[in-house]
């Protein structure tokens, strides 16, 4: 049996375990039972020893998740060297429940490919079915979007790009400052910068989910938020959504609650996420094996991105603020539609057409099972009319003309 991760699914990921004190039966299940399919360690919690790593593990694997492990020794890999981080992450290697190694956390601007390329190379060489995990800034604290781009994909280059195996970053688009607003140009230019990076590199790509606050900068958000972050993740190609920060982390940094409050007892967000995990696990089959090849916006705002053309496979009929992602299966080539509306605070019937010359129906994945809807929509000139929740989205199977 091979124990380490199989990441043919979108990874669900909880940042900020439960400590020590909270590494227990109940606490996983609960991670379980809210469709987390693999847990991060980092090197700023007390579960640092190899011993609660490797109980971890224990616990992840009896609930059919993953974690990444991080113990003390971790954080000098910049200054080991390669048979010293092999010995390292070989006592890893093989354990079930093990499916990752924590490397760093924002690295500095122009450090990660000198520094954490060749450390990459002794991970992958010792462990090549562990994922080595690294996290970059986001491209506002860069020079331009493309020093952004040009950091991540020298990182890859100086790694090996079959070396990397998610390029992600942090960045927290609603500010605490009472309004419900968000930075939707920051969010949607970042988004933008990390699929054009992930689609040079051949790389899958991550996204951190805004969950937790931290009083005076980043708000706490609710399902509506949860929901937006994540469709439109999905809709540029991620493929894993990492929620910051799943246990509430208290008086640390003056953060507010995550999914998980201090005591260990489920928080208002407990339920909300469960339900939204349902759903990218019940699409994840199918999301895993599709590339975002066009990303198209429409509306009054379309946030600095590029606006639907005309001979687009739908044309928007309405000024709804809605998102096209055209994406494609690796395998077969088939293509899907994802529709997001990119309003987090209502709901929306969205009217569009299809372009009979380009799709001749298209048929929903349902986000409730997985399956195909068992009901296709004809490109016969009517107009169809799409319902979505606050910040949903939905993904189409299309066909071609008859």
């Amino acid at each position: 049996m091979d124990v380490n991760v199989e990441r043919e699914h979108i990874l669900i990921t909880a940042f900020w375990l439960p400590p020590a004190a909270f590494t227990n039966e109940r606490q996983y299940q609960m991670l379980e039972n809210a469709g987390f399919n693999f847990l991060q360690n980092v090197h700023s919690t007390d579960l640092q020893t190899k011993e609660l790593n490797l109980q971890m593990a224990q616990l992840a694997y009896e609930h059919n998740m993953q974690v990444s492990a991080c113990d003390s020794r971790f954080i000098s890999f910049s200054s080991m060297t390669a048979a010293q981080i092999k010995s390292i992450v070989g006592e890893y290697a093989d354990v079930p429940g093990v499916g990752g190694v924590y490397v760093l956390d924002e690295p500095t601007q122009g450090t990660a490919a000198n520094l954490y390329g060749p450390v990459f190379q002794a991970i992958k060489a010792q462990v090549p079915n562990l994922y080595a995990h690294i996290n970059f800034l986001p491209s506002s604290e860069y020079a331009s979007e493309a020093a952004f781009q040009s950091d991540l994909t020298s990182f890859v280059a100086a790694a090996g790009a079959g070396d990397v195996d998610y390029l992600m970053y942090d960045r927290y688009s609603f500010p605490d400052n009472g309004t419900g607003s968000c930075d939707y140009n920051g969010m949607m230019n970042n988004l933008n910068s990390l699929w054009l990076a992930g689609t040079q590199t051949g790389v899958k790509t991550g996204f951190y989910l805004q969950t937790a606050g931290i009083r005076g900068l980043n708000a706490r958000t609710n399902q509506n938020e949860l929901r937006f972050q994540i469709y439109t993740a999905l809709g540029f190609g991620i493929k894993q959504l990492s929620y910051f920060t799943y246990w509430s982390v208290g008086a640390l940094h003056n953060f507010s609650d995550g999914v998980i409050d201090v005591d260990g007892n489920p928080t208002d967000l407990y339920a909300p996420v469960s339900e939204l995990n349902s759903e990218v696990n019940h699409l994840s089959d199918t999301l895993i094996n599709l590339n975002a090849e066009k990303v198209y916006f429409s509306g009054a705002d379309i946030y600095g991105m590029t606006r639907v053309p005309p001979d687009f496979l739908v044309h928007p009929v309405d000024s709804h603020n809605i998102m096209y992602s055209l994406m494609v299966d690796k395998n077969g080539g088939t293509e899907y539609l994802m529709i997001v509306n990119t309003d987090y605070k209502n709901p929306v019937m969205s009217n569009l057409q299809m372009n009979a010359e380009a799709v001749g129906s298209m048929e929903e994945v349902l986000h409730t099972t997985g399956q195909l809807s068992g009901m296709s929509l004809l490109a016969n000139g009517d107009t169809l009319s799409l319902d979505f929740l606050p910040g949903g989205g939905r993904l189409f199977r299309l066909s071609p003309p008859a």
